[in-house]
């Protein structure tokens, strides 16, 4: 990590017209306008993969929302229809209660990833004018624009605030090919939001006793935590090792972290009793997958998915469950470049960032998981026992983990190439690493901007079902999609949760009440009690997606019919 107290080696810059160039480059600059360079850079990178209507939030996509990733459409259904019963619930205790999801007692809209705090705000504005905002659009396109203007942040807090730092780092946190995988999940691409605490971690370093830093970690973590609880403990962790550090370190009296902790512990349990996250019946949910979406051991550093290396554009090391951590090929060059540098600093300064050091080395092994694999080679499987492994699974994708220890190993090679080399090699690493990762990354920008272009095609004859849905005032699906999978084949299963989805979400613009739900965790439903309804209730729209269910035969005449695949009934209320 980044240490503003070494020492800068490199011998000052030649004359000349190449000479004066490369000193623009390190010429000390402005930091506002080293993060407005920052953000264009990835404003550009971030408009070659989003339209304009895309970032607006306008129909097209949005009609039904898809990512790259195997089930990433289903997903990214599941954050809008989320994203709109939120918007559109009440204000009420707790604030991410959806009454209109599961009813009669809701859900809370955690589960369903929508960016809460995201979807809080569009509430606000949807009380103002009575129309729903679509924010989702421009959360994405901030997401993907944001990286570098952060990593600039961070080595200007490490004694780097000129062009080149910010270009260059711009250049390979914008493009690092983990974050553009994770497109779908869409609350996931704030991974931003842990490469800026780890610049707040050097900050408050340097400023031990600054009441503005000690609020800004405030505000950080409050936002990640109404992000995504994953990205919400990357967070918490750094914030810990600031702490941590703070102390070993005596840059703060004790009694002032103290404070400053339970005052950061007590804002948490505040906003999560106040949003429903902290409660019995919203706990977070283990699994048995734990292990399952780890990180192969080879991710980070075998080239993949490559747009530099041919043979290697298909490439996946390991198994396609598995998260991908590949740092790219210009953030390999980098870390090549500057390991002689950064093994010194670890041996000469590494005991003034032990507590971080030792925050990212948890991180990674839990993004190893229990079972550590290279390739398809198991390394090493550590037996746990089954309610830890069932804990642990509440973060199943453990792989995830290796977002900071990525985000923290590219910064600091950034910063060691900055500091140890000549100046003309220093451009010559950066320039060419910069340009080696855009371009590494082609097949998978180039996947991103296809999926973002167009809604998924349609299954069902949407407008047939939303002029049903029109005249009903609540939405009854058979099965139900926790339900969907008993005895059927994967092709059949992925296409009935398709066709349940797009129903959900047609129901989700019109806040209609509804039986079925995706949600990130399993929930608790008696598949075979719903496997028929006993009658239908006036003004509720059924729609039976499987062949063995049908409407039953007490369906007055006329109720029922056929929209394509479905049988849809709706029983009129009585005037």
């Amino acid at each position: 990590m980044a240490d503003p107290g070494a020492g800068d080696d490199r011998p000052p810059v030649q004359e000349g017209p190449r000479g004066r160039v490369i000193a623009a480059l390190f010429a000390p600059r402005p930091l506002p306008l080293l993060l407005l360079v920052a953000f264009a850079i990835g404003a550009v990178h971030a408009a070659t993969m989003f339209a304009p209507r895309f970032v607006a939030g306008l129909p097209g996509f949005w009609t039904f929302p898809r990512g790259i990733v195997a089930g990433a459409a289903v997903d990214t259904a599941q954050l809008l229809v989320g994203y709109l019963y939120l918007l559109q619930s009440p204000w009420t205790l707790p604030l991410l209660h959806v009454g209109n999801i599961l009813p009669p007692h809701g859900i809370n809209a955690l589960w369903l990833d929508p960016v809460p705090w995201l979807a809080l705000v569009g509430r606000g504005i949807y009380d103002v004018t009575g129309r729903i905002p679509n924010l989702l659009g421009a959360y994405v396109f901030l997401a993907f624009s944001l990286p570098g203007v952060a990593m600039t942040w961070l080595l200007s807090r490490a004694g780097q605030r000129n062009l080149l730092a910010a270009v260059g780092a711009s250049l390979l946190a914008d493009a690092a090919p983990f974050l553009l995988q994770e497109w779908g999940h869409v609350a996931l691409c704030g991974q931003v939001l842990t490469i800026f605490a780890l610049a707040l971690y050097l900050a408050s370093l340097q400023r031990p006793d600054s009441g503005r830093i000690a609020a800004a970690w405030f505000v950080l973590l409050a936002v990640a935590f109404l992000t995504h609880l994953y990205l919400f403990v990357m967070v918490g962790g750094i914030w810990v090792a600031g702490v941590m550090q703070r102390g070993l370190n005596r840059g703060g009296a004790g009694r002032r972290l103290m404070q400053e902790a339970v005052a950061a512990v007590g804002l948490i349990l505040a906003i999560g009793l106040l949003t429903g996250i902290l409660s019995w019946q919203d706990r977070v949910g283990g699994t048995s997958e734990f292990g399952q979406f780890s990180l192969n051991l080879g991710s980070p550093f075998v080239p993949q998915l490559s747009g530099v290396i041919p043979p290697l554009r298909h490439y996946w090391i390991g198994m396609h469950s598995q998260v991908l951590g590949y740092l790219g090929l210009g953030a390999l060059l980098v870390l090549a470049c500057a390991a002689p540098g950064m093994f010194a600093w670890l041996r000469e300064r590494g005991r003034h960032h032990a507590a971080l050091l030792v925050v990212l080395a948890g991180f990674y092994l839990f993004a190893l998981s229990n079972k550590v694999t290279l390739g398809s080679h198991v390394l090493l499987h550590v037996a746990l026992p089954s309610a830890l492994a069932y804990m642990l699974g509440a973060f199943r994708a453990s792989g995830r983990f290796f977002w900071p220890v990525g985000y923290a190993a590219l910064v600091f090679g950034v910063l060691i190439v900055l500091r140890r080399y000549r100046p003309g090699v220093a451009v010559v690493i950066l320039g060419v690493a910069g340009l080696l990762q855009i371009v590494d990354v082609a097949p998978l920008r180039q996947e991103v901007a296809a999926s973002a272009r167009a809604a998924v095609p349609p299954v069902v004859d949407r407008a047939a079902v939303d002029r049903l849905l029109a005249r009903a005032h609540g939405v009854m699906i058979f099965p139900s999609f926790a339900c969907i999978g008993a005895g059927l084949d994967p092709q059949r299963t992925d296409h009935l949760q398709h066709v349940d989805m797009e129903i959900q979400l047609l129901a989700a613009w019109r806040d209609l009440p509804t039986n079925s739900a995706k949600t990130s965790r399993d929930i608790s439903t008696d598949c075979r009690q719903e496997a028929q309804p006993a009658r239908l209730r006036p003004g509720v729209a059924y729609f039976f997606t499987a062949g063995g269910l049908v409407p039953p035969s007490s369906a007055p005449a006329g109720a029922c019919r056929r929209i394509g695949m479905l049988e849809a009934c709706l029983v009129q209320d009585h005037p």
